[in-house]
């Protein structure tokens, strides 16, 4: 059984024979997490149902974070990792990494690049994202650019719509400020 406070989840496994499975890093490599999530349920059976992400009643998830940047698909390992939570209440936990941390406090970095392009090269706005404020965007030192450039087909475009849907208001960023960043577990009957 899970529960979420505004500051962490608890996770108590009350039955030996639980299973509780953690996972992290993806950095937007689906593959991998399609991967893992396949080898898990060929070893220990932890879908009811594979196909809808339906988890057995043992299985808790537990998502250390770093779901986005470096690879190719973080939207789509973001939206795998929410329709888990969903399917599964109570049993699926995500917790935040530093790599959502830094994706938020950037984004006021996003907004400004959006402001300020110094050339007419569509890569400026990546370059300017990535040079921006004191020292420059962690975010975007560290694979956030992949990340932006999920979110279209141009470099303008991408930003646009990562401020968008980073934003308090958007998807993505509502997502990620409903991470918790950190997990108590219980095993009762343990001492």
């Amino acid at each position: 059984m899970t529960s979420q406070t505004d500051t962490y989840a608890t996770i108590t496994l009350p039955a030996r024979g639980d299973l509780l499975i953690g996972m992290g890093d993806f950095h937007g490599h689906y593959p991998a997490l399609e991967t893992l999530l396949g080898s898990l349920d060929t070893v220990y059976q932890i879908f009811e149902n594979k196909q809808r992400l339906i988890l057995k009643d043992n299985v808790t998830l537990v998502c250390t974070g770093d779901y986005i940047d470096r690879g190719e698909s973080s939207l789509k390992v973001i939206d795998t990792f929410k329709k888990l939570a969903r399917k599964n209440p109570g049993r699926v936990v995500t917790l935040t990494g530093n790599h959502e941390l830094m994706a938020l406090a950037d984004l006021d970095c996003a907004r400004e690049a959006l402001k300020e392009t110094a050339s007419q090269d569509p890569n400026d706005y990546y370059t300017r994202y990535t040079a921006y404020g004191a020292g420059g965007s962690l975010h975007g030192y560290n694979g956030g650019i992949d990340f932006i450039k999920e979110f279209g087909s141009n470099p303008e475009e991408a930003l646009r719509n990562y401020v968008k849907r980073m934003s308090k208001e958007g998807d993505v960023g509502r997502w990620m400020r409903k991470l918790k960043p950190c997990a108590l577990m219980d095993f009762e009957g343990t001492k």
